[in-house]
């Protein structure tokens, strides 16, 4: 098994976490200060966040399933 993968797969919660709530302060950080509509998309953190540690720690298999 990939160490990355399975690094993801023990820490996914705290992943996932961070992903989410990064991306989506960051965003709306960028969005008022900017006002464009890219930084908008970052909004979308947590949706964002849970579909990458899905893929990368159950695969195409956890994606079709959603995860559980």
């Amino acid at each position: 098994m990939n160490s990355i993968t399975s690094f993801f797969k023990r820490y996914a919660q705290p992943i996932f976490w961070l992903i989410a709530w990064s991306t989506f302060a960051y965003g709306w950080f960028m969005f008022k200060k900017d006002g464009s509509l890219f930084w908008a998309f970052l909004i979308w953190g947590p949706f964002l966040g849970g579909i990458l540690v899905t893929a990368i720690a159950e695969g195409r298999r956890g994606l079709k399933t959603g995860g559980g």
